[in-house]
């Protein structure tokens, strides 16, 4: 029962926040391009020039590239669930303005996440019936 449960749940949010975005005006994250290795040379691209000769950087472009990559996986991560946490905060705040049932909906879609996250985590934890 937890997985199908689980599913139906997901699929609540999916139609909610599908109704939050039109709506509401939500705009989805805004995701840069992944970072390639041209940029990483040209940030490398640094030579120093001193009175005994130059000092060149290029040979880092290799660190800079991974760096590049660390900081877009981070900032994506970040992006989408900035999303999804703008998404069920818009979606809570227009079911609760609505006249009369509008408090009745919102307890409906709190409890129905808190047993998504109470079968997840009994999924996740292997204690499932």
């Amino acid at each position: 029962m937890g997985a199908k449960l689980i599913v139906n749940v997901i699929i609540f949010d999916i139609i909610l926040a599908l109704l939050m975005m039109s709506f509401a005006g939500i705009q989805p994250p805004s995701i840069a391009n992944p970072p390639t290795v041209q940029q990483a040379q040209a940030q490398a691209n640094i030579t120093w020039n001193l009175s005994v000769g130059s000092i060149t950087w290029e040979w880092l472009w290799p660190l800079f590239y991974f760096v590049d990559w660390l900081i877009w996986i981070v900032t994506t991560i970040f992006a989408v669930v900035v999303f999804i946490f703008n998404i069920f905060t818009t979606s809570l705040a227009l079911l609760s303005s609505v006249p009369t049932v509008g408090p009745f909906l919102l307890i409906f879609a709190v409890v129905l996440n808190f047993v998504l996250i109470w079968e997840l985590v009994t999924l996740i934890r292997g204690t499932e019936g």
